[in-house]
Formats: C-alpha cells, structure tokens, sequence
C-alpha cells in the first residue's frame, strides 16, 4: 500500500480523536510510527511532532501505522489504514491513469472513516523509555562514543552503547580516530 497519502490524514485523524485542543496541548503527545518513509513527513506536518523534538518516535515494524500517546495521561489511540481503502480509492478516482494515482488522488478526498481505522491500545513499553531524559549523556566503555538519552546498556558495571553491547549495523574498517 501507498503511504503517500496516509501521513497527513493519520496525524489529523489523531488530533481529531485523541487531542483535538491547542497547539499547546498537541505537544504533550509522541506519535510512535511504524513506517518509515512518507508516513512519518506527513505525521510530522500535520502534528508539529518530529524526530527532532523527540514528540516523534521512530520504530520500523513496516507496517503503515502510527500509534498517538498522550504523555501526560499514557492514553495511547492507534491508526491504521481501513482494510477497504484500496478498492474505494477507484470510487473516489475514476478516472486516475493508475491504480497508484487513484490512491495517491482518493487518499486526499476520502473521509477518515473511511480511509482510516483507530481504536484506543495500551502500550506494552514504557512512556519513560520512549520519552527518555533530555541532556542525560555517558560514553561507551568500549568505543568511546557518546549516548544520549539514556539509550546505554548497563553490563558488568561498564556503560555500553547498544552496538557494541549487541552488535549493531556497522563494523569499523580501520582504527578510528577520537576528537
């Protein structure tokens, strides 16, 4: 399925559900994506909420889904598109060249109802460790590098960051330089 047209409507559909106050109160809320291409723009443009201000949260399950939390509350609305949005993309755009352009085009027009499907979730993880804490920084006991935000593993009394505790997705070629 297209995520071209599914950023946008899933963020305005959570603050339409979930919170639909101020731009003030919108801040207290962590969208976790579960895709992590055109999905997370569109979140990111309808909500205010990115990556950047740790309001957004990244977590490749490649699934077109978000999950909207309230960190004040920890109530937590997940969105996901409706199972039949792809066969009414046709009806909402006829004459689209391509069942692709139907969707991109139907996608924008669509109601919420119908393109989109919500229900309340609880999380299994912790709000805490989503959120982590800002300006909390140590160095890997192994490589030197520096860990935000309470992201290091514990190990032998020795903080570790979570490559070198469990293999990460790079290998060092060479020594690499500090500083």
């Amino acid at each position: 399925m297209s995520t071209a047209g599914f950023g946008h409507p899933h963020g305005i559909t959570c603050r339409r559900i979930a919170w639909p106050g101020t731009p003030s109160e919108r801040q207290a809320c962590l969208h976790v994506c579960r895709n992590r291409w055109l999905l997370v723009d569109g979140v990111t443009a309808a909500t205010g909420c990115s990556l950047g201000h740790r309001t957004l949260r990244l977590m490749d399950y490649g699934k077109v889904a978000t999950s909207c939390v309230d960190t004040e509350s920890g109530r937590a609305v997940r969105i996901w598109p409706s199972p039949q949005c792809r066969a009414l993309a046709s009806y909402y755009a006829p004459v689209a060249p391509s069942r692709w352009r139907a969707q991109l085009e139907s996608y924008q027009i669509m109601p919420a109802a119908e393109l989109l499907s919500a229900c309340e979730v609880e999380l299994l993880i912790d709000l805490k460790e989503l959120i982590a804490r800002r300006g909390v920084r140590v160095n890997c006991s192994i490589c030197g590098e520096e860990i935000l935000n309470q992201r290091e593993v514990r190990r032998d009394d020795k903080m570790l960051c979570r490559s070198c505790a469990s293999g990460g997705y790079v290998r060092f070629l060479s020594t690499h330089s500090q500083g």
